[in-house]
C-alpha cells in the first residue's frame, strides 16, 4: 500500500498522521471537484467550540 511505502520514507510520522494528512488532501480534492483518494473520506473539519 502507498501508505506503508511513505512511513518507510518520513521519519518519525505515525500511522495515524499519515493518515489524516490523506484526509485532509481527499477532502481538498473534493472541493476542487476531484475524486478523493481511494480509500481515504475527507476528514470533517474539527468545530472551533471543542
Amino acid at each position: 500500500m502507498f501508505r506503508d511505502r511513505l512511513l518507510a520514507l518520513l521519519n518519525n510520522r505515525t500511522s495515524t498522521a499519515v493518515e489524516y494528512k490523506h484526509q485532509n488532501i481527499s477532502a481538498v480534492m473534493m472541493r476542487l471537484g476531484l475524486r478523493p483518494i481511494k480509500g481515504y473520506q475527507p476528514e470533517l473539519p474539527a468545530r472551533a467550540d471543542r
